[in-house]
């Protein structure tokens, strides 16, 4: 079973779903071109089973670092339900007579089916008490007291302060061996009340070059679309709950509804250069 850690930051002051990524090893980059997500809403919490495929400029262990408003609930996710959404949503499209373009379709089989699997060692969950300027001070002190690391791209110190200024507390940091090959990081579940569908798209934003993001949504109600560059959509889609349990096998009791009541399912892909938030993305940004 997974040790995981917790940490809560206490300060004499007080403050306020994809992974910033930050090495363990001094002059060592760390990034993550490919994320895959499954969100399933019920309009009070949230699950996000979160892989995603990572490398490093050489062998190091690093952090992979993701924002929460309330403190989720982490365990091991499976990567068969990833598959299963991935999937479901390409025999949805082809009834509709869609497709996928060819770089969607290599991307996928090479994430989930050639890649190794790194699963995470360790899982550290920590609530902030200061603001981002302490919290900064305060992670960068642990770098290098534990690693002799002195620096973070200055990326993801971007995205930090933005969830940090927006009411994020609860920081959840998985811990990973990386080398020059990439590998597929095992899925993790992060379990979390919410008002609202979230993902922290900012945080994929902060690692650069090029990114592939497919999310797979599942909610009771219909939500928004989008036009921007770089984004596809697709659904959403009538599924019966029954038939998404394989995409997560509790989820008729999580979204509170009988086996044969359907729910909404639809995929949001983005692909580029770098991460672009729109102007309308139908998630917390």
């Amino acid at each position: 079973m997974r040790k995981i850690l917790f940490f809560s930051l206490f300060f004499a002051a007080s403050l306020h779903a994809g992974k910033g990524m930050i090495a363990l090893t001094p002059l060592t980059r760390a990034v993550s071109p490919v994320e895959r997500a499954i969100l399933v809403f019920n309009g009070k919490e949230e699950i996000i089973v979160l892989s995603n495929d990572a490398q490093a400029t050489q062998p190091t262990g690093a952090w992979e670092i993701m924002p929460f408003r309330s403190e989720p609930v982490v365990e091991y996710g499976d990567l068969s339900w990833i598959e299963f959404a991935d999937s479901l949503l390409n025999q949805l499209i082809k009834e509709k007579c869609k497709t996928r373009t060819l770089e969607d379709i290599l991307i996928r089989n090479n994430a989930l089916l050639d890649n190794k699997i790194v699963k995470p060692s360790d899982v550290l969950k920590w609530k902030a008490h200061v603001g981002y300027s302490g919290f900064l001070k305060w992670l960068e002190k642990k770098l290098y007291d534990e690693y002799c690391v002195d620096e973070i791209p200055d990326e993801v110190k971007e995205a930090i302060y933005y969830y940090s200024s927006h009411g994020f507390r609860h920081w959840v940091v998985d811990v990973v061996d990386l080398d020059m090959e990439i590998a597929t990081v095992a899925p993790l579940l992060y379990r979390f009340k919410t008002r609202r569908i979230y993902y922290p798209i900012r945080m994929s934003a902060s690692s650069p070059g090029l990114k592939v993001i497919m999310l797979y949504i599942v909610s009771k109600k219909k939500i928004g679309t989008i036009e921007a560059p770089g984004y596809k959509v697709f659904g959403p889609f009538e599924i019966p709950a029954r038939r998404l349990t394989s995409l997560y096998p509790d989820i008729v009791d999580f979204m509170g509804v009988q086996p044969d009541q359907p729910l909404y399912f639809m995929g949001l892909i983005y692909s580029g250069q770098n991460v672009k938030i729109p102007p309308r993305l139908p998630l917390s940004k």
